[in-house]
């Protein structure tokens, strides 16, 4: 079919009918463990990015599907903006700098290019809230937002929650084994999702492609990041103008030129907070292991 942009192609033919076939079958009283609609059948509920035990698949199943599907989509950035604010609140930020942070993650390049996905996002905007929970020593919550990340159809960007949140437990309360408990228990309260997933990835043709592969494919060429300061540098999809070797959904790290140059200015500050030590450790160790560098490799 002729489509305006063609990055966004798998939404249209995977994850909405993906997800109408979940609601249908809860709607049923059936949990959507097969679905017989792709090729000769093929497991549902093992496919993680099908997120059939997310509880926020509820507004699709109380509402029509398309009113339940756009509300799913966007609260997304509406949570992400909402926890980013409640958790640099917990950090005594003023209420102005916890809007701009809000403001800045909520709708970021990430969240804005992943958006109609409704996976990454949902997967993403449970981090501030994990680390919030941290700030108040809730770890019971804590596990709790995590499980609710992993539910939400994305692993890989589930693990960078698990694990970010891990380090920082252990940057704020200096537990090792806390941290290890934070990054352990959750999987073992979404096992139901995450054991099936786990042996269907086993069964399919993925894992029979090298891991290298991938990799090498998805590193960030250090020319891309010019995209952090203007995303449409190398064109755009939808204009058809983009002329990059790379996807633009992959490699957005576009924060908007505001809030970027505010987080330069944090270098400037001579007494820094170990929050801002700890966040900038963060954000240069994940450079070095995605872009295209001998350390990444």
């Amino acid at each position: 079919l002729p489509i305006k942009n063609p990055a966004i192609a798998d939404v249209v033919n995977q994850i909405i009918p993906w997800k109408i076939f979940t609601i249908d079958q809860w709607k049923q009283g059936l949990i959507p463990l097969w679905n017989p609609y792709n090729f000769s059948g093929t497991p549902h509920a093992a496919n993680w990015q099908s997120a059939v035990f997310y509880p926020l698949n509820l507004l699709m199943i109380i509402f029509n599907f398309v009113t339940g599907w756009s509300l799913y989509v966007l609260l997304q950035p509406l949570l992400a903006g909402l926890f980013t604010y409640v958790y640099t609140r917990s950090l005594k930020i003023s209420y102005f700098g916890s809007l701009i942070s809000a403001i800045a993650f909520m709708f970021s390049g990430f969240f804005t290019a992943w958006l109609q996905w409704g996976t990454l996002g949902h997967a993403l905007l449970w981090l501030p809230a994990a680390l919030w929970a941290i700030e108040k020593s809730r770890i019971g919550l804590t596990i709790l937002f995590l499980s609710l990340s992993l539910l939400a159809g994305h692993l890989q960007a589930s693990l960078y929650v698990v694990l970010l949140t891990g380090i920082y437990c252990y940057f704020r309360h200096r537990k090792f084994w806390l941290s290890i408990t934070l990054a352990i228990i959750p999987f073992l309260l979404t096992a139901f999702q995450f054991f099936p997933s786990l042996e269907l990835y086993f069964y399919s043709l993925r894992s029979q492609v090298p891991a290298l592969d991938w990799f090498q494919a998805f590193r960030i060429p250090i020319s891309g990041l010019v995209t952090f300061l203007a995303p449409d540098f190398f064109g755009h999809p939808v204009t058809r103008n983009y002329f990059s070797d790379f996807s633009y959904v992959e490699m957005i790290g576009y924060i908007g030129l505001v809030p970027f140059l505010l987080s330069l200015f944090t270098l400037l500050i001579k007494s820094k907070s170990p929050h801002i030590k700890f966040f900038w450790g963060t954000v240069i160790i994940s450079l070095l292991l995605s872009l295209k560098t001998p350390i990444a490799n």
